[in-house]
């Protein structure tokens, strides 16, 4: 079944359906995650915020780095920028890297916690050691969000 131009197999639908059920009886009988969907697949699940989904996905394979190239937001990027707490936990449970640099423009997942003013994902990422960058330091100011005290843990 084609969506936008892409073949889609039961996998994506499941995801799409937000079916971390089905998900785990696909994976259980053999079912395959595509190369070529798998960033999509974690987009989709950050984009209908499915924290099961997400779970599911990164539980069967699915890398959490996953990020295309140029200025696209990674899955731990999209979920901060939507205020997606439980997303956010998900992924640097399964193993996200925290270290990766920002975008070109100093964009990391802390400063779309600032941008949402969300304080408490924004100390838990900086407890994690999420770059703060100068754009951080900008929107923060901006926002009215903390950067001065990070909490440990």
């Amino acid at each position: 079944m084609p969506l936008h131009g892409q073949q889609m197999n039961a996998i994506d639908m499941a995801v799409l359906a937000d079916d971390a059920d089905l998900l785990n009886r696909l994976f259980e009988k053999g079912a395959q995650i595509r190369e070529e969907n798998a960033l999509r697949m974690l987009s989709w699940a950050v984009q209908y915020d499915s924290t099961a989904t997400l779970v599911t996905l990164m539980a069967h394979g699915l890398d959490p780095n996953l990020r295309a190239d140029g200025n696209v937001l990674s899955p731990l990027e999209a979920a901060s920028l939507h205020d997606q707490a439980s997303n956010v936990y998900a992924l640097v449970a399964a193993g996200v890297r925290l270290d990766t640099p920002p975008n070109s423009k100093g964009f990391n997942a802390l400063t779309a916690a600032v941008i949402c003013k969300n304080q408490h994902l924004a100390d838990y990422l900086m407890a994690k050691g999420v770059v703060i960058t100068d754009l951080t330091r900008q929107k923060a100011a901006e926002n009215g969000i903390n950067l001065a005290a990070v909490p440990s843990g």
